[in-house]
């Protein structure tokens, strides 16, 4: 057959896709045809199945027959070659770029970033002639790699994620379609993961849509190494779409799948009898479980973390371990380099570091939608950070970061969780610059505590299920529950679904506050009675039932609760309260908040 050489005649070195495509076959295949889905398996593991990342090609895709109009947002070159290849292409593109106000300029519009204003004004002048019907939104599409610079990443985030989030609450409740452009968060070829802090953005694909009926979303990785536009222009003007493709090696399309890990000869126990482990949050339900488990090993544990709890502190040294706690903040560098000076002192290093802080619980809401999303990045993100800033040099057996499944399923009601565990996941799969292996392990549901008949996985069994991970050696990022990443999908996708069938036919009693709230819990929690004064979790209610609960009282009384306010106001009663206090609170628009860099105060 016909070989096509470069046009120089200097070869190149083209990166090629890990496992499971490194195999001793030279056969060439068809073009690769869509094959038709097979229906999620909702079988249980008691012992946690574990998943890996595994990417796929899909077919090419042709053209619409006749692009309509569509608002571009652009910030750099590349979104500017990306607007002229769509206008070759027959589409009539309406360009916005991030400025200091908003503007009408001959090229297209400037807005703030941060203004909800500046885009509802945008939305309401580009309603009538159908342009807001489908937004391509590529502002995180130019700019260099963040590294391990907080300050760029925080910088990424006002382009990337939070500036969506800003979108979102200008849009109205219409039929939308949403294409979300980034380039380098995908690792096809295994040398292309070059910017985890725009992974952030799918909080908003994967989880927003969930919650909002009539959007729809589609997120579109560019390759990092090829600056031309026309793949891009292609796939957004393709008849058939995924919800997230990566292009790369000349334009290919791939999607992302799951499989089982396939087993690997262990390298030897990755957690050691006696060891010396490090771990933030660790009086929290994740790290708690990952310190009793090491205290059996008779560890010396260093537990970093805001709030002391003595009573589990004094648990885990019976179980066999030597406990300290430590109460610093894991954004801060410096009070991290504090912390690393005493274990040196005192143990002479560390053998491996568990990263499973996050936000409190307290249920207070921060202010605005970008302040509470940033509340949510901020110990998960800039703490990963400030730790490979203060650790990173040494010598570890591992580094665990603690993720979740909603990452890779979504999560109704959860964009924001969604978006900091996408970035932990896509940080160790990308060049972090740590010294040692990093995993991050996309947790499942959990079975919680005085709850009957809860599907998730066991604590201890999750914590083992994780250390046989690490025995193998693993690193970048695996998925551990109960269930498969499709089944947990499928199971939000569904729930989703009767969330938003269930939510139209509640409306705010006349009046009546409490009984609104009131009505809409006795229908989530399955019961027939709820007092003012009954409390959420002594009703049976779990994390994820406060996720669904919350989304139905925001579209029935149209008050902006925290996700988180079952913490704080966990009886009908304090919860309307709550909302009397949010319709009271004259609203404000503030500057997105920037996400600290590690050693500054806030």
């Amino acid at each position: 057959m016909p070989v096509r050489l470069p046009a120089s005649g200097t070869p190149r070195r083209v990166p090629l896709p890990g496992y499971p495509y490194q195999r001793a076959r030279y056969w060439i295949d068809p073009e690769p045809v869509a094959a038709p889905a097979e229906p999620a398996t909702d079988e249980r593991y008691d012992d946690g199945v574990a998943e890996v990342p595994v990417w796929g090609q899909l077919p090419d895709t042709a053209p619409v027959e006749a692009p309509g109009p569509l608002l571009l947002f652009a910030a750099g070159e590349r979104g500017t070659a990306l607007a002229d290849r769509l206008r070759e292409r027959g589409a009539d593109v309406t360009v916005v770029r991030p400025g200091p106000a908003f503007a009408v300029r001959p090229d297209g519009y400037r807005l703030r970033p941060a203004s909800v204003a500046d885009h509802q004004r945008l939305l309401d002048e580009c309603a009538d002639d159908g342009r807001a019907a489908r937004i391509v939104h590529a502002w995180a599409l130019d700019g260099d790699p963040a590294g391990p610079d907080a300050d760029a990443v925080a910088a990424a985030q006002e382009h990337g994620y939070l500036a969506l989030l800003t979108l979102l609450e200008a849009l109205p409740a219409v039929d939308v379609t949403l294409d979300v452009v980034t380039a380098g968060t995908a690792d096809v070829t295994g040398a292309d993961l070059l910017r985890p802090e725009h992974a952030t953005v799918a909080g908003v694909v994967r989880s927003v849509p969930l919650e909002r009926q009539g959007l729809r979303c589609h997120w579109v990785d560019a390759d990092p190494a090829e600056p031309g536009a026309d793949a891009l222009a292609d796939e957004l003007l393709g008849a058939e779409r995924a919800e997230a493709v990566a292009l790369r090696l000349g334009g290919r399309r791939w999607t992302c799948g799951f499989a089982a890990a396939p087993a690997r000869r262990r390298t030897g126990p990755a957690v050691r009898d006696g060891g010396r482990y490090l771990i933030t949050g660790g009086l929290g339900r994740v790290g708690g479980a990952f310190a009793a488990e090491l205290a059996r090993r008779g560890a010396r544990l260093v537990l970093v973390g805001r709030t002391a709890r003595p009573d589990l502190v004094e648990a885990l040294e019976r179980a066999g371990a030597q406990v300290r706690h430590v109460r610093a903040d894991v954004t801060d560098v410096d009070a991290l380099r504090a912390v690393r000076a005493d274990i040196e002192d005192d143990l002479g290093g560390l053998d491996g570091i568990v990263h499973a802080a996050r936000l409190p619980d307290t249920g207070l809401s921060t202010g605005s939608r970008p302040a509470e999303a940033t509340a949510e990045l901020l110990p998960k993100v800039t703490g990963a950070l400030a730790l490979r800033a203060v650790f990173g040099d040494m010598p570890l057996d591992f580094v665990l970061l603690s993720s979740s499944v909603t990452a890779l399923a979504g999560g109704l009601g959860r964009a924001d969780d969604t978006a900091a565990n996408a970035f932990l996941d896509a940080y160790a799969r990308s060049p972090h610059g740590w010294r040692s292996p990093v995993l991050s392990v996309a947790w499942g549901a959990w079975r919680e505590e005085g709850v009957p008949d809860h599907d998730g996985l066991a604590p201890d069994a999750a914590v083992r299920a994780a250390c046989r991970v690490l025995a193998e050696g693993r690193t970048g990022s695996v998925a551990i529950g109960a269930y498969t990443v499709e089944a947990v999908a499928g199971h939000e996708r569904r729930l989703a679904a009767t969330t938003v069938a269930t939510a139209s036919t509640v409306t705010a009693a006349d009046g009546d506050l409490q009984d609104t709230v009131a009505r809409i819990w006795r229908d989530v929690l399955g019961v027939t009675e709820v007092g003012p004064h009954d409390d959420f979790f002594r009703l049976g209610g779990t994390s994820l039932v406060a996720a669904q609960l919350v989304l139905r009282i925001r579209q029935a009384v149209g008050a902006r609760l925290s996700m988180r306010v079952l913490f704080d106001a966990p009886t009908v009663a304090a919860m309307a309260a709550r909302i009397e206090s949010l319709r009271a609170a004259p609203p404000a628009e503030a500057p997105i908040p920037r996400l600290r860099r590690p050693g500054r105060p806030g």
